[in-house]
């Protein structure tokens, strides 16, 4: 596969997720623009959708990696657009409503704390992989003997 195609794979599955995820959103809250900071009970089919989604996109991200020629920047590729459609998500949440107060916190201060938490998701996902390779590795090379 090249890395054109396997680029373009990522980024569909992470929109693909992103939208999965406000179609959530939208099934399970009501959006309200003028009303002041809402803490919400999440229901438990939500939190197991939500659950699955993130599951099975982290698998396909890991098979994505384990597919690439250069695992390393396909997990730097990966990460940098896993952080921007998040803060894009983020931004069109507020717009649509689910954020009332999406200032609260300064925004450089957000967007830092959310890439260094996709940072660590995105090297916890290359330590797998690369962990992974070496057991497929190992067992082919004991096959061979």
């Amino acid at each position: 596969m090249s890395t054109t195609n396997l680029n373009i794979r990522i980024c569909l599955l992470q929109t693909a997720y992103f939208v999965l995820m406000f179609g959530l959103k939208y099934i399970f809250h009501i959006p309200c623009t003028d009303c002041e900071r809402v803490f919400y009970i999440q229901s438990n089919i939500e939190i197991i959708l939500e659950g699955a989604l993130f599951l099975g996109v982290t698998v396909s991200m890991c098979y994505c990696i384990l597919k690439a020629k250069k695992m390393f920047a396909t997990t730097i590729f990966m990460g940098l657009s896993l952080w921007l459609l998040f803060e894009a998500s983020k931004y069109i949440a507020h717009l649509a409503g689910f954020f009332p107060h999406y200032g609260d916190v300064p925004i450089m201060i957000s967007m830092l704390l959310s890439f260094a938490v996709i940072f660590i998701y995105t090297c916890i996902l290359y330590t797998i992989c690369i962990c992974l390779k070496r057991v497929v590795n190992q067992d082919i090379m004991r096959r061979n003997r």
